[in-house]
């Protein structure tokens, strides 16, 4: 009885496991710069060296548009969606972890099936497979 209990304990981290990469796939393939990063975008009249209002040749003031972006704080942002980031000479870049990867591989494990007639989608088997995982643990306590 012991093994079979060692057996399904085993079962159920690897189910766990899975969920987790399952989890961490749909963060990273949905995550967006917004979710890294802040901007605001203003408007700003451009003067002359004696501090008077630059016109265009209709004497229209020209307006300069400036866009100023900042990083999230870190407790606002989830560091597992983010691959890289370099600050250096003044310039901070922040690259994403590859979201085309991460939905490629949602794609290919929902659209996997070991059923033989694919009558079980990869979908129904991850619920009913946290469902007997429930279960499990309840049976445990």
């Amino acid at each position: 009885m012991q093994s079979a209990k060692y057996k399904t304990r085993q079962e159920n981290d690897l189910i766990l496991n899975l969920i987790d990469l399952v989890k961490d796939d749909a963060k990273i393939a949905f995550a967006n710069i917004g979710d890294v990063v802040n901007w605001k975008s203003y408007d700003v009249p451009l003067l002359d060296e004696f501090g008077k209002p630059r016109l265009d040749k209709n004497g229209n003031q020209i307006i300069s548009h400036e866009t100023n972006v900042y990083l999230k704080s870190s407790d606002e942002v989830d560091p597992s969606v983010i691959d890289k980031v370099t600050s250096g000479n003044g310039i901070t870049t922040v690259k994403l972890k590859d979201s085309d990867k991460a939905k490629e591989r949602l794609y290919k494990y929902f659209n996997n099936s070991d059923d033989e007639n694919n009558n079980i989608s990869a979908v129904e088997k991850l619920l009913s497979a946290i469902t007997q995982g429930v279960r499990n643990d309840n049976q445990d306590r």
